[in-house]
Parts: structure tokens; sequence; C-alpha cells
């Protein structure tokens, strides 16, 4: 046998071998990046370059952690109707509204306080017609006066947003409850101000009852919204993203307990908001 030979031609069917392996795996990787790039996931194109194919653009600060968290097991606050009342009435006790067969909200006038519901409070004072445009600044000044009373601001409300609505007549203050410095979307506060004074004062606050299950790695911020691309055009056309933060989603429930996942919230500068799951990537609000 010439093993010289046999030796040269064992050298080249193993190059001739490698050299294959290398491209089927080139093709593999080439594919799983085309199926990415049509889901909106390409993980080599920039962000912003994404969100300019889909008509949009971004001015917000786009978080690069990806904590992993727990679920949150939720319940709706007790509502303390005397205290509000004391706080929103004054010296004037107000007259009682009865609803299913217990009292359910004051009336005072135009002054109306009443229970929304589980967690759920709204105070509608009659005033604020719609006027000249409303300086923001003033708007949050007031809303901070307004708030000074202990009962109108439960622990752990913090300052989340403002935004201009009526034609820039009113201005919208949002303040958020959090949870171990995490922001918990779909309640929290909402007043409405206006040249005049506080036009209305909504608020759904929650208990935490506490953790659930183990603590799972959430998606990124950019995942998550690359994932949602499309609908995202489709709800905020040529809108420009001007926050994205991670907390959980309430939601709604009319369970006496219920359970919540991480979530990030997308705002946008015309003041939509799209939630989205931050273990799945699915939108959960809006449905």
């Amino acid at each position: 046998m010439d093993w010289a030979r046999a030796k040269t031609i064992l050298i080249l069917l193993f190059m001739v071998g490698n050299i294959l392996l290398g491209y089927q795996l080139w093709i593999n990787t080439r594919g799983v990046d085309g199926v990415a790039y049509v889901m909106g996931q390409d993980p080599e194109a920039p962000l912003l370059d994404d969100l300019a194919d889909f008509g949009l653009n971004s001015e917000a600060e786009i978080p690069e952690d990806t904590p992993r968290l727990y679920r949150l097991r939720l319940t709706p606050a007790e509502v303390d109707l005397d205290s509000l009342r004391a706080a929103l009435f004054g010296a004037a006790s107000g007259e009682e509204i009865i609803i299913g067969g217990e009292v359910g909200g004051y009336r005072s006038g135009e002054v109306l306080l009443i229970r929304g519901g589980p967690g759920a409070i709204r105070y509608r004072s009659g005033s604020t017609a719609p006027g000249e445009e409303m300086d923001t600044e003033k708007a949050e000044s007031i809303a901070e006066e307004f708030l000074s009373h202990p009962a109108l601001r439960p622990t752990g409300m913090e300052y989340d947003y403002s935004l201009p609505i009526s034609n820039g007549a009113m201005v919208q203050i949002n303040y958020r409850q959090e949870h171990r410095d995490l922001p918990l979307f779909g309640g929290g506060v909402i007043l409405r101000v206006g040249e005049d004074g506080i036009a209305e004062y909504q608020r759904l606050w929650f208990d935490v009852r506490g953790n659930v299950g183990t603590p799972t790695q959430v998606l990124s911020a950019s995942a998550a919204i690359s994932a949602n691309l499309p609908r995202l055009a489709q709800l905020v056309p040529e809108g420009t993203l001007v926050e994205v933060a991670l907390g959980y989603y309430a939601g709604m429930s009319d369970a006496p307990e219920w359970e919540v996942d991480p979530a990030w919230r997308l705002r946008f500068k015309d003041g939509t908001v799209v939630i989205v799951n931050a273990y799945t990537g699915a939108v959960e609000w809006p449905l």
C-alpha cells in the first residue's frame, strides 16, 4: 500500500468535510437571522432602524437590564370613604349616596365623591371649564398642594408624568404606585387640573400580598419592542416613543386576589401607553 498517497487522500477528505460543515453552519445561521428579521427581531439591526422601518422613532432611553423577577399577588386596597370625605368636603359632610344598600359616596352641590369599585374612587369638583392653555408646571404645583392631605396621597405614590389634554386647556398628572421601586402600571392616581383648580381626582390602588413562584429573567426592552413593531405602528402611526419602563401591570380582576407578571410600559408622546408582558412579549394593553 502507498501510505503517502493514502495519507494525502485522508487529509483532502478532512478538508472537504470541514468546508462542507462550515458552509452548513453558515447557512443555518443565515436562516435563523432571516427568520428573526421577518419577525422584527434581527439582533444585528439597531432598534432605531427597526422603529424607522415601521414609521416610528424614539426619544426614550432603552433600558438594558433584564433582571429576574417574581410574579406578584395583588388584591384591591380598602377605600376609606370617611377620610376622603373629610379631606375633600371639609366642614360640609355632604349628602350620602346609597349604592347597593350602603353608602357608596357623597355629594355636595356639583362636587361628587364616589366609590368606583374595589380599590377605586373618583372625585369630581364641577370646576375647571376649558379655557386657555394651561401651564404644566403650574398644574403640577396645584396638584401637589391638593395632595398635601394624607388621605389623598397613599403610601408608595410617586410622580409619573404629565400630559396636556383638552387642547392644552387642562393637564392630566399621573402618579404611580410602587412596590420595591418598581411601578404598578394600570393603577395609581390621576389628577386633571385647570386654571381654576382640580377638576377630577381618580385613584385605583392595590395591596401587594407577596411574591409568587420563582424569579424568572425578563425579556430585554429591545426584544419586547421589536417583537411588537407592527402592532405599535398600528396603534401609534408615526409615533414617538418617549419612555420605556419596567414594572408590573396590575390589570383588572373581579377576583379578591390575582397574580400579575412583570411588564414593560411603552409610552408615546401623544399619551398612548402600551403594556407588554416582560415574560412572553405579548401586548397586555390595549387589548
